[in-house]
């Protein structure tokens, strides 16, 4: 009883999978023959022709209401086509429609051809494809040209010559585009003169300028930036050590760019500069080399301390060389004097009678004059 019933239960499984695959090439086959598809032809192929020389194909395709035709061009090396045109035709048949389909194709190669360079694809009414239908077709010989001259008439019949008014008109476009081109470059080329004169004449405002009023300049565009990435924070420090640097430069004459910060202190110290300011320059070039080296972002709170710092420092270091500079004036002016002093003395010194004793005043000479 056992076997019976898996002998059973085998052939009804195999029997519903059978179904099952069989059901949709039922399905399609019904469809199609619902479908009801005609295809007739509508004019007359030339058996022969030569290569590159258009061939109408125009078929008529009959069909129910409830399915749906597309049309496949075959085009290949041996074949070009254009795209296929369908229109509705009239037709007395009830529940029917007709479809006229034109095709032009040239052949690229001689030979014989036994089918057309299309087919007809049939879709019901879910637009899926139930089926395709080849339109019968007599044999077509394609031949090639001749001769030369039977060429180049073949080839003069298929080029489409533009007329003179067409011309002008795409040589009015040419001049336009070449015109626009042509202003365009001067345009572009006088604003580059302009720019680059700006720009010089900026550089040159720029070096002309005080150390100290290069400096507060520099650090008034930094008050307007704003860094947000890591990469910004890099750039914004180290225009600000930059900056630093060149001014302590030009100032002091102390090569700062080409230092490390604790040899540019050590430098400071040696010209007299104040504890207060290598602790400026140590915490603003310090945090810096931080920010360039560490990858960290102090933020924009930190920032403006820094560039606060760093304008107390120009004013200390501007205040430091001017007493210095004004002690140095007095120091040279006393020496000039008491050169310019000892050098009178050595002159009266010099201009003075060498004489060892008191000289003698000379009496007059006596008058014989008479009573």
């Amino acid at each position: 009883m056992c076997r019976r019933r898996r002998r059973r239960i085998w052939r009804s499984a195999v029997l519903g999978l059978g179904l099952a695959l069989t059901a949709p090439m039922h399905a399609q086959a019904q469809n199609a023959s619902h479908c009801d598809v005609s295809i007739s032809a509508s004019n007359e192929v030339p058996s022969s022709t030569h290569l590159l020389t258009p061939v109408l194909y125009q078929f008529d395709v009959t069909f129910h209401e409830r399915c749906h035709i597309a049309v496949l061009p075959h085009s290949s090396e041996q074949i070009s086509c254009n795209k296929p045109s369908v229109e509705l035709v009239p037709n007395d048949q009830p529940g029917k429609l007709s479809n006229r389909i034109q095709v032009k194709c040239e052949y690229l190669s001689p030979g014989f051809f036994f089918r057309p360079p299309f087919s007809v694809q049939i879709l019901d009414g879910t637009e899926h494809a139930v089926g395709s239908m080849i339109p019968a077709m007599h044999e077509i010989e394609v031949k090639p040209f001749l001769d030369e001259s039977g060429r180049t008439r073949q080839l003069e019949d298929n080029l489409v010559l533009m007329s003179w008014n067409q011309v002008q008109v795409w040589v009015l476009i040419l001049l336009t585009v070449i015109s626009v081109l042509l202003l365009s470059g001067i345009a572009i080329a006088i604003w580059r003169y302009r720019r680059h004169k700006q720009l010089a004449e900026m550089q040159q405002t720029i070096e002309e300028l005080k150390p100290i009023e290069r400096f507060s300049l520099e650090i008034e565009q930094l008050v307007n930036i704003i860094p947000v990435s890591i990469e910004e924070y890099k750039a914004y420090h180290d225009s600000l050590s930059n900056a630093l640097r060149q001014y302590i430069r030009e100032r002091t004459q102390i090569d700062a760019p080409s230092c490390t910060t604790f040899q540019l202190c050590k430098r400071l110290k040696k010209r007299d500069f104040s504890q207060e300011i290598c602790e400026i320059v140590m915490r603003i070039l310090g945090e810096s080399d931080r920010v360039k080296f560490a990858y960290e972002a102090p933020g924009q709170g930190a920032n403006m301390m820094l560039l606060r710092d760093a304008a107390n420092l120009a004013n200390l270091i501007e205040t430091h060389m001017i007493e210095t500079e004004a002690e140095s004036t007095d120091a040279v002016q006393i020496q000039t004097a008491g050169a310019v002093a000892a050098d009178q003395q050595n002159m009266a010194v010099s201009e003075a009678p060498a004489t060892g004793g008191k000289s003698e005043q000379a009496t007059p000479p006596e008058s014989n004059s008479p009573d």
